[in-house]
């Protein structure tokens, strides 16, 4: 099928935004059904460069940068040790995981800045729950829109096997079981990252396009600079109850293919720009506002991503 890619560049300056569409012809999507939403390009899943949103600075970040903190990692080689985490308690284990604050993705000079907050993040009831809000607030010293959201990573890092989860994507539910839709302006997922998308693979839902879910991969083979779109290969498939029911997500890394499950069926096989690196596992749900990946915010409507257990097998 075709794929048309529009992306998006804003440039901080004499006051302007440049659009450049790039079309990509063609690739298949992993289900052969009535064609899949434009996937833009700059869906910017990982942390900012750099910068403590305690600061809450306007200073701009990239909002195409992959880099940043966490950065590098030792381990996570071919004797690493599995794990689970079933969510239990009334915290977070911090052992395993850091619940970041800095700046998120998904910068637009003068309209839009987003934050991770470590205060969205809670465990409730067996679940890992990262909540969204967004706002009009300063932008730049513009009047613009805030989005507070959440990022969970491990601190340890981890190379070839299998990643699953069992997840809600984001919605207005204010409880795991409860009715609520998606909006648009936001983005959830479960990933692994490092280094500027040396290491990348994801599964991801923007809230702009009900029952689509993402699969992408990215290798940065220089991780100084990019990355680009020739180093990310794709897929993406409809799940119509993607944000009403949770779904166990699974990708197996191999040394040359990632295959990708939903519900422990089989989806997809990516061969092409598959990562080496260990890098870390990542949960994240944030803000965005703009036409294309995640949508124009929503202002004063509260959503929430329901993790139940996520767990990695060498």
């Amino acid at each position: 099928m075709k794929r048309f890619i529009l992306l998006l560049r804003f440039l901080a300056g004499a006051g302007g935004a440049t659009l450049a569409a790039v079309l990509l012809l063609p690739q298949t999507v992993a289900v052969a059904l009535p064609g899949p939403p434009d996937s833009p390009l700059g869906r910017d899943l990982r942390p900012a460069p750099n910068t403590s949103a305690s600061s809450k600075t306007d200073q701009p970040a990239n909002s195409n940068s992959r880099g940043g903190k966490p950065g590098g990692g030792g381990g996570g080689g071919s004797g690493a040790t599995g794990w689970r985490d079933d969510f239990s308690g009334t915290s977070l284990d911090t052992s395993r995981w850091t619940n970041a604050e800095e700046r998120a993705p998904g910068y637009i000079p003068g309209n839009h800045q987003g934050y991770y907050e470590p205060s969205n993040v809670s465990l409730q009831n067996g679940y890992l729950v990262i909540r969204l809000t967004q706002f009009n607030g300063p932008v730049d010293g513009l009047d613009g829109v805030v989005s507070l959201g959440g990022l969970v990573y491990t601190d340890e890092t981890f190379r070839y096997g299998t990643y699953q989860w069992r997840a809600r994507m984001s919605s207005t539910s204010a409880s795991p079981g409860g009715t609520g839709s998606p909006v648009s302006g936001s983005v959830s997922a479960g990933f692994n990252y490092i280094n500027n998308s040396e290491t990348e693979i994801d599964f991801e839902f923007s809230g702009h396009l009900p029952g689509w879910l993402w699969m992408v991969n990215w290798h940065n083979t220089n991780p100084s600079s990019g990355p680009f779109e020739s180093q990310q290969t794709y897929s993406s498939m409809p799940l119509s109850d993607i944000t009403s029911a949770f779904h166990t997500y699974k990708f197996v890394w191999e040394r040359r293919k990632i295959t990708f499950y939903v519900d422990d069926v089989y989806v997809t096989d990516h061969v092409t720009n598959v990562p080496r690196a260990p890098a870390r596992f990542m949960i994240n749900h944030w803000g965005t506002n703009n036409p294309f990946w995640g949508g124009p915010a929503t202002l004063g409507t509260t959503r929430f991503y329901y993790v139940d257990w996520a767990s990695y097998t060498p």
